[in-house]
């Protein structure tokens, strides 16, 4: 696996083939369950990635499954992998699995219907936005989480990049976040990372009326592991979710190719983009 994986993207990996070796030995999850002495619900959530497991339960179940030294000590290695700490880790953040995920893609695919996506966020922008959604919230913690999304766009910088597509609808350059001075350095931000050739920014009109996938958030994360299916991610007041399941993952995949029939083409985009940051920066807004 690369090395650039996180640990969420291990503990995945280690999720997925601990139950490809459950279903190659006909065994159901409470079987399982009941060998380890522990809830069918625990089961499932080691399968799916979703906790942690620790290497006395993998050597049982390596036991179980009669699995091969060779694979077996794949299994140990990627048990100490999921433990290693990011750096995201110690901040007060609440989406740090996506983060993990973030960091371990090969391509990212983001709709946002009314703000700036995280990976594209000047500081300025980032602060004004998370005190206006949490007014209340302490300074420090305002700092740590105004510092993670600042930290996630490490990823391009990288000498591999992933390859990010964003869709941003024009409303989110309708309301002015901080500042026009904010929003001029940000949309000048984005002129400059379209530049990119990692970077593919597309921009729909408001002239484009209602679309598929207007007005939920979402991200469809690709991986370069192909162990590892591909994840959509949906940002939601009651909860975030991940789907995985095949016939999700193409609804995404065909929500995103009318994204880009309905999106200006990314030459038109910086354009656009260019034209919102002359808006702002003179003052007319």
């Amino acid at each position: 696996m690369p090395e650039r994986a996180s640990a969420t993207l291990r503990r995945k990996e280690l999720g997925r083939r601990l139950r490809a070796l459950r279903v190659q030995k006909n065994l159901a999850a409470q079987d399982v369950a009941t060998f380890l002495e522990c809830s069918p619900a625990k089961v499932s959530r080691i399968e799916s990635g979703a906790r942690a497991v620790n290497i006395r339960d993998v050597r049982l179940l390596c036991d179980l499954y009669e699995v091969e030294p060779e694979a077996r000590a794949r299994l140990e290695e990627l048990v100490r992998d999921s433990k290693q700490s990011s750096w995201y880790q110690s901040l007060d953040v609440d989406y740090g699995t996506y983060i993990g995920l973030e960091q371990s893609a090969a391509t990212i695919s983001e709709f946002q219907p009314l703000l700036v996506p995280g990976l594209m966020q000047t500081r300025e922008y980032a602060t004004a936005l998370i005190e206006a959604l949490v007014p209340e919230l302490p300074a420090a913690v305002l700092e740590e989480r105004v510092d993670a999304r600042m930290g996630r766009q490490g990823i391009l910088k990288r000498d591999d990049p992933p390859e990010v597509h964003l869709f941003i609808d024009e409303l989110a350059f309708g309301r002015v976040i901080g500042s026009p001075e904010v929003m001029a350095e940000q949309t000048e931000a984005l002129v400059e990372a379209s530049r990119s050739p990692a970077v593919h920014i597309q921009i729909i009109p408001t002239s484009a009326g209602a679309y598929p996938g207007y007005p939920f958030t979402f991200a469809l994360l690709e991986f370069p592991n192909d162990e590892i299916p591909p994840v959509a991610y949906l940002e939601q007041h009651e909860g975030d979710l991940y789907l995985e399941r095949r016939e999700d993952i193409a609804r995404f995949r065909r929500v995103l190719n009318s994204l880009r029939s309905v999106g200006l083409s990314p030459k038109e985009s910086r354009n656009r983009l260019e034209s919102h940051h002359n808006r702002f920066k003179t003052g007319v807004i």
